[in-house]
């Protein structure tokens, strides 16, 4: 089978550093995907082609709300993305998401000196009760 999907801004980040995203994809999904000037062609089989086409769609949703990749993570995404046929690339940046921690809260406290008299304040951390994972 083969599809034509259109070009979105910024799809270079995708494509990776000379295409080494697209070769994840491309061994790992079982398809060919050429450029063309306006449009990329998706090349393989019905359900390969599609699932590689979800990644795309993934991949642009994400860049339209603002959601940015670091170093590596987009091939680390795509290589759990292959590998696990029930992953998907918003699942996996949304649950990559959720892993980072907030930033420590503060609690003002007053330490107290010589005769009852405020001395300094000090900050502690803001106790929370922590997930477990399972």
């Amino acid at each position: 089978m083969k599809k034509s999907i259109g070009i979105s801004p910024n799809i270079e980040t995708l494509f990776g550093t000379r295409d080494e995203n697209v070769r994840v994809l491309e061994d790992g999904l079982n398809v060919t995907i050429d450029l063309r000037s306006n449009a990329i062609e998706l090349e393989g089989a019905a359900r390969d082609v599609a699932r590689a086409e979800q990644v795309f769609a993934d991949y642009e949703s994400l860049q339209r709300s603002g959601y940015t990749f670091n170093n590596g993570d987009l091939n680390s995404m795509l290589r759990v993305l292959t590998a696990d046929s029930s992953a998907t690339l918003r699942g996996l940046a949304d649950s990559g998401r959720s892993t980072k921690r907030p930033p420590r809260e503060l609690e003002p406290t007053v330490a107290a000196g010589k005769e009852g008299h405020e001395q300094a304040v000090v900050r502690r951390p803001v106790s929370r009760p922590r997930l477990r994972r399972r």
